[in-house]
């Protein structure tokens, strides 16, 4: 079973920061998961939201504030005064952490900001700068976005987290790639997983914060991805 920390280990600290990601290699975590949007000017940036209220103390859509106007906001606040002027990362910050740590990355390519071809060559560039292609599981909500990224890394291992279906894993599957659902444990069926059995792709799910929960989960399920539970 693949164990994947999600957002970092934001039982600790502020989610997708620097210090949510360090601290899963404390808690047992090789492979951390996070969140890529865009700056107004297409810089690569860590965050969840569309928006930024939730987690920050800005307001409005991430992808029409600038690089500067991000880094000005304080990420950590929200969650703890201990965490005051945590800095919104950049994607480019997020893989020289996975560089230096040794991690492997879950990188979703986040579904509600526009990008196109070159955005996600950008993304992937970045993660070439420090070695990290044969790291990095690829995921989105957004079958486009995984095929941006199908067309550059033929070999990319793709991770569709919308509705799983037959047609999906088809249109992203190449002769060297690995292509799998990624789904909520909570939806998961039987009949989905008879279909990913006959595509022969494998099925990892996501968010699983109980043993009652990971106990439950249906034998083929390969990959768990938690905010806590590394094992």
């Amino acid at each position: 079973m693949r164990f994947i920390n999600h957002r970092g280990y934001n039982v600790e600290a502020p989610e997708n920061t620097l210090s949510a990601f360090r601290l899963s290699k404390e808690h047992g975590f090789d492979t951390i998961e996070c969140d890529v949007t865009l700056s107004r000017e297409g810089i690569p940036m860590i965050m969840h939201d569309a928006t930024l209220e939730r987690t920050s103390n800005g307001q409005g859509f991430a992808y029409e504030k600038t690089y500067e106007e991000l880094r000005q906001l304080d990420f950590g606040s929200w969650y703890s005064e201990d965490f005051k002027g945590e800095k919104m990362p950049s994607f480019k910050e997020f893989c020289e952490l996975c560089d230096k740590m040794g991690y492997k990355a879950y990188v979703e390519i986040k579904n509600d900001t526009p990008m196109e071809q070159a955005n996600v060559d950008e993304i992937i560039r970045i993660a070439k700068e420090y070695g990290l292609l044969s790291k990095i599981t690829w995921i989105s909500f957004k079958e486009e976005y995984l095929v941006y990224v199908r067309n550059r890394l033929p070999k990319a291992r793709l991770g569709y987290l919308a509705k799983p279906s037959a047609d999906v894993f088809h249109r992203l599957k190449t002769e060297n790639n690995e292509v799998f659902f990624d789904t909520n444990y909570k939806k998961l069926k039987p009949k989905t997983i008879e279909m990913a059995k006959e595509c022969g792709a494998a099925i990892e799910v996501w968010t699983v914060n109980t043993e009652e929960a990971l106990e439950n989960l249906d034998p083929y399920v390969s990959g768990v991805t938690s905010n806590w539970m590394s094992k």
